[in-house]
């Protein structure tokens, strides 16, 4: 028997279900938006259906809306396609962003506001930005990405959050990404640090 067809037959999954538990377990969001956006809408119910299954678990309980942020995958879906389970470089920024995606978010203060518009706003908006980002930028992961938000976030309070990005503007808005350009600072102030120690190192070896 053909294993996708067995696989469907055990875990008593129509083909609609393995095909949304998939992207769910490759965080292949993205694809599950174009599938609802250009072929047919993923339901609440096709969730709470992969929830009841055991496949995923939901962060807050009872979900009215799709929310990718409030989805936990379950070792029962890691078990499923376990064949699929690709061991990526360590640090990728792609590596469960719904993990750590919170975190980052209740980066930005709760209790200012720009423009008229709280900072830390559209959680659903930055996560999925975030996924983008993460694809659009291996070479930065999640700590620099955590290191440059603090930063640009100290400097703004600094300015009393005049002008301050809202959260999801700072991954990117119009095609400019400031989160980016506060990454790019973070990794040149760090090989300017390994610069000026090396130096420091072949000074003092000098002066031996």
């Amino acid at each position: 028997m053909n294993k996708f067809v067995e696989k469907i037959i055990v875990n008593t999954l129509t083909a609609r279900e393995y095909l949304l538990s998939f992207l769910l377990f490759k965080d292949k969001y993205d694809f599950i938006q174009v599938y609802i956006n250009n072929i047919e809408p993923f339901t609440m119910e096709d969730f709470k259906t992969l929830e009841r299954m055991g496949f995923i678990k939901f962060k807050s309980p009872n979900p009215d809306e799709i929310f990718f942020e409030n989805i936990i995958k379950t070792e029962k879906l890691r078990e499923l396609f376990k064949e699929y389970e690709v061991e990526e470089p360590r640090g990728s920024p792609t590596i469960g962003i719904g993990t750590w995606i919170d975190d980052w978010y209740n980066l930005f203060p709760s209790k200012v506001r720009s423009g008229g518009y709280p900072v830390r706003c559209d959680k659903r908006g930055c996560f999925k930005k975030m996924i983008k980002f993460c694809k659009d930028n291996p070479d930065y992961n999640k700590d620099i990405i955590f290191e440059a938000t603090k930063f640009y976030i100290t400097s703004a309070k600094n300015k009393d959050y005049q002008y301050m990005k809202l959260a999801p503007y700072f991954i990117e808005k119009d095609g400019i990404s400031m989160l980016a350009g506060e990454c790019e600072n973070i990794i040149n102030r760090m090989k300017n640090n390994e610069k000026t120690y090396e130096t420091e190192q072949i000074t003092n070896i000098e002066g031996i």
